[in-house]
């Protein structure tokens, strides 16, 4: 984490302009590429050009979150979940993420390469009917002691309705309390997030 931090310092230290960070992931469930991203005016401005849902609110949940640290010394930031951790999807997923990001920050000369094309098409086809924009209205916290075990089958971001079955935990069983989004479903056994839950926001 100091040499992390070190590295972050030399960029800023010699930067001209505007800084941005990527921060890159692949999760355990199945799934479709999704951004996360914080409160800031830039930060929302600035995914707005991903094709793949867009998702406010975990950031601010999460401890230690890279992301979050640069963009309190002014970056503009996201992080992206690219798919499942072994999907040959989730590395052209997260290079097409990599291409809108470099016209959205004006680092291309031409805007209207293939790649760009290519990568937004690519998103978009993978997006299907899942809602645009998310926002994280809570956080599904476990501890070992809760024996909490996902249901099998559930995506990255996946559309719940009320009363289905999420988990079962010491308690018993885990239902959604409402229709919604679930997120980041736990399928590993390392992690306090058995899941996070969201609500569509509609584009105004």
């Amino acid at each position: 984490q100091h040499e992390l931090v070190a590295a972050i310092d030399e960029v800023q230290a010699r930067a001209r302009g505007a800084m941005y960070l990527a921060d890159c992931h692949t999760s355990s469930a199945s799934g479709i590429p999704f951004v996360l991203f914080g409160a800031a005016p830039a930060q929302r401005a600035f995914v707005q050009v991903f094709p793949i849902p867009v998702i406010n609110g975990i950031v601010e949940q999460v401890e230690g979150v890279l992301s979050e640290f640069v963009g309190q010394r002014g970056w503009v930031t996201f992080s992206v979940e690219g798919g499942q951790h072994d999907a040959p999807m989730s590395r052209d997923s997260l290079e097409a993420v990599m291409w809108l990001s470099m016209k959205q920050a004006g680092m291309l000369v031409d805007d209207n390469i293939a790649e760009v094309e290519r990568a937004n098409k690519l998103l978009d086809d993978l997006r299907g009917d899942l809602p645009r924009m998310i926002e994280v209205v809570s956080r599904h916290s476990i501890t070992p002691a809760d024996a909490f075990v996902m249901e099998l089958g559930f995506r990255n971001v996946d559309r719940i309705a009320k009363g289905q079955l999420l988990a079962h935990d010491c308690r018993g069983e885990v239902r959604a309390q409402e229709n919604g989004v679930v997120v980041l479903p736990l399928y590993q056994k390392l992690g306090s997030d058995g899941f996070f839950w969201g609500r569509e926001v509609r584009a105004t």
